[in-house]
């Protein structure tokens, strides 16, 4: 059968380790891996994880306080352009609990990098800190009078650098923590931020022009405007800005806000990368690797990444390290995959923390180092990274490196479901119809959890339920057969034999009209 997947693909290597009456698969990799002789290959959906039934070998062929203010003093260069005043404000915030995790502090805020013309722009001399684009309703942030445009410079007297800074210090404390944000906000308290950002593209500066765009195509729900959010893009692409010209591309490409139009988009993203855009170098590339667009050319692709990796692009560190490990338009090289993931994970970027935490587990382009590989798990979980958690609780379900713990890796595995990862559905699964980890065995919560793995066309799953199916229990294959009858796809016999007319009715369920 064939399988449509993400860009971005997840491979699981299926290793052996002594478990009752079953084998445990090791974790998945993020990668475009190909099979190996004697290897079992599993692509998987992005920020994807392990599978955890071992194949068999296939035959050969809270109110805020008032918020207090602080005089900026900003230094201005004859060179740059005019700053807008603007203020240091301090608002202290109680944070909240991540909602995959009672353990790790919670803003509510979503947050972009903050480049030196965004800065200068906005009053501030250098390019420090982080740009809020929206916000969870309801959330500390929003509580304490944070605002949608206003840029993050501080946390308790303590300047942040990046985004990544101000998420992995917020995750750092524990929920119920008084912090105190510090944030620039540009123009004055009579004036609305839209108000003050269209003031600043009216006067011709571009750069405005396309965030004005974000936040109207990614921002708040009721400031959310597609169509508006291309407009400024448009506005800020005549203007010659490269993030206006790679935003409108995309737009284009992917029918957001406008007609879709493939020709113009392409157009557009090769102008864009043209000018050393490293955005619009790594958007050209994913077109060029996916090759569903264009024609695939992974070498391009290879050199696209290079140079905008070079440049600082952290998500191109991480498609960099995907390509070496791979092979993908250049020669395999783990170790060169290894380096690229240590830069992307430097950066605070949670999938290549989690790959290079897979690395060192392996030994692969490194020396293995088992207590570093969890160290680096951990840290991807505290950043809410789905695969980091699978393979976290694959060890915990182990007992490798860390005291055998099933509870705790059932409660990795519900967190990585909740964000939706289908390698977690197979494995939670598989740990709920045999009883571990849990007080009970439950056959009919593991068989819904698979049904949603197979809706979403998992590879693996789908190959445990047609080939695999005698490594689970006889009351789960029950359950399922009686699922995907009340689904109105069978009608044989509830008797546990996933056999010719069981896995007809699986077929039918995952081509079913949606």
């Amino acid at each position: 059968m064939g399988w449509t997947l993400d860009k971005c693909v997840f491979l699981g290597f299926l290793l052996a380790a002594a478990v009752t009456q079953s084998a445990l698969a090791q974790a998945a990799f993020s990668a475009r891996v190909e099979a190996s002789p004697g290897v079992s290959v599993l692509h998987k959906a992005a920020d994807s994880g392990v599978s955890i039934v071992r194949m068999p070998p296939r035959p050969v062929a809270s109110s805020p306080s008032p918020a207090t203010e602080e005089k900026p003093k900003p230094q201005l260069r004859p060179s740059e352009p005019e700053q807008l005043q603007g203020r240091l404000l301090k608002l202290p915030v109680k944070l909240g609990s991540q909602p995959n995790s009672a353990q790790n502090g919670f803003l509510g805020v979503e947050m972009e990098p903050v480049d030196i013309t965004l800065a200068l722009s906005l009053g501030l001399p250098k390019a420090d800190g982080a740009f809020v684009l929206n916000m969870v309703t309801g959330a500390p942030a929003a509580g304490a009078g944070i605002r949608v445009g206003d840029i993050i410079v501080g946390l308790n007297d303590r300047a942040v650098l990046t985004m990544d800074d101000v998420r992995q210090r917020i995750t750092s404390f524990a929920p119920g923590t008084e912090v105190t944000v510090e944030v620039w906000r540009a123009g004055n308290d009579n004036e609305d931020v839209l108000q003050m950002l269209r003031r600043l593209a009216d006067a011709g500066n571009a750069h405005v022009m396309y965030r004005l765009g974000r936040i109207y195509s990614m921002g708040p729900a009721n400031l959310r405007d597609e169509a508006e959010g291309v407009r400024w893009y448009r506005r800020a692409a005549d203007a010659g800005n490269a993030s206006g010209m790679t935003a409108l591309a995309m737009a284009l490409l992917q029918g957001h806000g406008t007609p879709p139009d493939k020709q113009e988009g392409l157009r557009l993203l090769k102008a864009a990368a043209a000018t050393n855009s490293p955005e619009a170098m790594y958007q050209l590339a994913s077109v060029l690797l996916a090759g569903q667009m264009v024609e695939k050319d992974a070498l391009e692709a290879a050199r696209l990444f290079t140079r905008a990796a070079e440049a600082g692009h952290v998500a191109s560190m991480f498609e960099l390290g995907r390509v070496y490990y791979n092979g993908t338009g250049v020669e395999a090289d783990p170790a060169k995959a290894a380096m690229w993931y240590k830069h992307a994970a430097d950066h605070g970027n949670p999938g290549a923390i989690a790959n290079l935490g897979w690395l060192y587990e392996h030994g692969k382009g490194v020396e293995t180092d088992l207590s570093r590989a969890i160290s680096l798990y951990r840290r991807a979980v505290e950043l809410n990274q789905s695969g980091g958690m699978v393979n976290l609780a694959l060890l915990y379900a182990n007992g490798k490196g860390v005291q055998k713990n099933e509870v705790a890796a059932v409660g990795l595995y519900w967190r990585a479901v909740a964000l939706g990862n289908l390698i977690a559905m197979n494995n939670l699964a598989f740990l709920l119809q045999a009883g571990q980890g849990v007080p009970r065995k439950d056959p009919e919560e593991a068989a819904a959890l698979m049904l949603r793995a197979l809706d979403k066309r998992d590879e693996f799953s789908y190959r445990q339920m047609t080939q695999n199916s005698r490594a689970w229990s006889r009351e789960f294959r029950q359950a399922l057969q009686a699922k995907l009858r009340d689904a109105g796809f069978y009608s044989g016999r509830i008797d546990g034999e996933l056999r010719d007319t069981s896995i007809a009715a699986i077929n039918a369920y995952i081509y079913r009209k949606k």
